[in-house]
């Protein structure tokens, strides 16, 4: 593609950590949206966010590769924030617009499905990128630089919801909870929430492994709750207390004492 057929778009000050966390949350995100394509085809949203990043990819990919080497530099050398430069395509803009409908899409659909959804931050900054590409191609603005400023205080700590005391419900889980498995346990919680009940208490007792999918799967429920006036309790055997710890997950969930019988 000639030069002349490309724009110039800058993103001054971006926060380097926070968009690798960015970048990771989300190919998590697609690993859980891989798989529940597999069982709901590819006209369900899950499908059709992955079709739509490949092609997005495909289009557009390579004109961001020497950024994505200044930010990988960047955060090896510790830098905060980093000014990039894109040499892209003006269809980036419409790419762009597209992108950011759907991911909002899949936040709401990752509430719903009890898959981790973004962060504050994590949604502020991604509006923040996909914006500055419509402004400046679109709209010819000068760029904006990233502030902490834009990111957006969650509704539930705007006006917290007071608990409503509703019924209580214990469910056992055991195995590993893991990729493979943290589809059937978010649908055993789905059926949980269903009846009615939105204060659970998770038995861990007899799970052998818990990975960063299923630890996600377990920060997704909490928050679901939190948004009723609602808490997640878990109870954690002496193995799997590391995870939590490593994690730093300790002080989110309210933590139960192993029952001696059940």
């Amino acid at each position: 593609m000639s030069s002349d057929s490309l724009v110039e778009v800058r993103l001054l000050g971006l926060p380097v950590e926070l968009r690798q966390r960015s970048s990771a949350h989300w190919e998590g995100v697609q690993r859980e949206f891989d798989l529940i394509r597999h069982s709901l085809g590819d006209a369900a949203l899950p499908g059709r966010m992955l079709d739509l990043v490949e092609s997005l990819r495909d289009r557009f990919g390579s004109y961001g590769d020497a950024a994505d080497q200044q930010i990988r530099a960047g955060a090896e050398a510790g830098v905060e924030t980093i000014d990039l430069v894109y040499q892209i395509p003006r269809a980036a803009a419409d790419g762009a617009r597209e992108l950011q409908a759907m991911l909002d899409e899949a936040d709401a659909y990752c509430r719903q499905e009890l898959i981790l959804p973004s962060s504050a931050d994590i949604t502020s900054f991604r509006r923040w990128f996909l914006a500055e590409f419509i402004r400046q191609i679109d709209e010819g603005l000068a760029p904006t630089r990233w502030s902490a400023e834009f990111i957006a205080i969650p509704e539930e700590e705007r006006d917290p919801v007071t608990p409503t005391g509703r019924e209580a419900g214990w469910l056992v889980v055991n195995g590993d909870i893991d990729l493979a498995t943290a589809g059937g346990l978010r649908e055993r919680i789905r059926a949980v929430l269903d009846e009615g009940i939105r204060t659970i208490t998770l038995d861990l007792t007899d799970v052998s492994f818990l990975d960063s999918v299923g630890l996600g799967l377990l920060v997704a429920t909490h928050q679901r709750l939190t948004e009723d006036g609602q808490s997640l309790a878990v109870v954690v055997p002496s193995h799997l207390d590391m995870v939590f710890e490593v994690s730093g997950l300790k002080g989110l969930f309210d933590f139960r004492p192993v029952p001696t019988e059940r």
